[in-house]
């Protein structure tokens, strides 16, 4: 299931990719907030960058939400600060 998981994300980063013409358009994913439900995907997206090539994953480690689902308005800082530290890491890279 999980590979199947990936599988639907390479088509999706494919898709992107292909629309952009661009083959090496970097992708960034992100863990979504903690909890029992969402263990087993935000341990499956962290191998997005062994499977597809040119794609990065930031974690969700100490962030916090508001409401259970949504990050908190710190905790969206602190992400976008990740985001822009893994494109930065995908960009040196290639």
């Amino acid at each position: 299931m999980l590979l199947d998981a990936l599988g639907r994300l390479e088509i999706l980063i494919n898709a992107i990719r292909e629309e952009f013409d661009n083959p090496t358009l970097p992708f960034v994913a992100g863990q979504l907030f903690e909890n029992e439900n969402r263990h087993t995907f935000n341990q499956m997206i962290l191998q997005l960058p062994d499977f597809i090539k040119h794609s990065g994953v930031v974690i969700s480690d100490g962030t916090s939400a508001s409401d259970g689902t949504h990050f908190d308005s710190e905790s969206a800082i602190i992400l976008g600060d990740r985001y822009a530290a893994e494109m930065k890491r995908i960009l040196t890279k290639s």
